[in-house]
């Protein structure tokens, strides 16, 4: 069982992972390397999280079974989080903020809700 500390480390780390694959910035990088529809550019970019949470678990003491599930957990948060509907409701909860805070706020949101649920 991992402590607060290492739950905030693990949590903070994916928070960071969360907001590189969720700036603007990759997406406008992906739609130039990909043409596709923004719902599935959202998709690839919520595939791409879950492939790099997978990967680097590298703790071999963690068995494949409970990192596959600790990837799901976190993919769905991150799905939930990084979503254009909740971008949208967030941009107007917070009366449409700079875009890097309001990337800010979700990932500190993506944070809290990943701590949360290493605890169940």
């Amino acid at each position: 069982m991992a402590t607060l500390n290492q739950k905030i480390q693990i949590s903070a780390g994916s928070a960071l992972l969360f907001a590189l694959v969720s700036l603007p910035l990759t997406y406008q990088l992906t739609s130039r390397l990909i043409q596709t529809s923004p719902n599935n550019l959202f998709l690839l970019h919520t595939l791409v999280f879950a492939l790099i949470t997978f990967l680097t678990m590298g703790d071999p003491r963690i068995n494949t079974k409970e990192k596959l599930r600790n990837t799901i957990y976190g993919t769905l948060i991150f799905y939930f989080f990084a979503s254009p509907t909740y971008s949208n409701f967030l941009s107007n909860l917070l009366g449409n903020p700079a875009v890097l805070l309001q990337l800010g706020a979700q990932a500190l949101l993506f944070f809290l809700a990943l701590v949360g649920v290493m605890y169940l």
